[in-house]
């Protein structure tokens, strides 16, 4: 999730959420950024390079970015790109 500045405030709730591929229907680029921790995004198990993109629609400033990754023990290697 993304936090504003100046509140602790999910800019990402109203985003639009697209992804490299989905595993399933259970596992959706919309749920990436849906604030339940019960649900999440997947790639396809054979994607390489699979990817997220999550457009807040409008220039936003932030400071914070978390990221909860399935299995919290496993390293995950994470590239954040942004853009105007």
């Amino acid at each position: 999730m993304v936090h504003g500045r100046l509140e602790a405030r999910a800019v990402s709730l109203a985003a639009t959420t697209s992804a490299s591929s989905e595993a399933s229907q259970n596992l959706r680029a919309s749920f990436a950024t849906d604030a339940n921790y019960a649900t999440r995004w997947a790639a396809q198990p054979e994607a390489r390079g699979g990817w997220l993109q999550i457009d807040l629609g409008k220039e936003q400033a932030f400071s914070d970015i978390l990221i909860r990754p399935e299995f919290a023990w496993k390293p995950v290697r994470f590239r954040i790109d942004t853009a105007s």
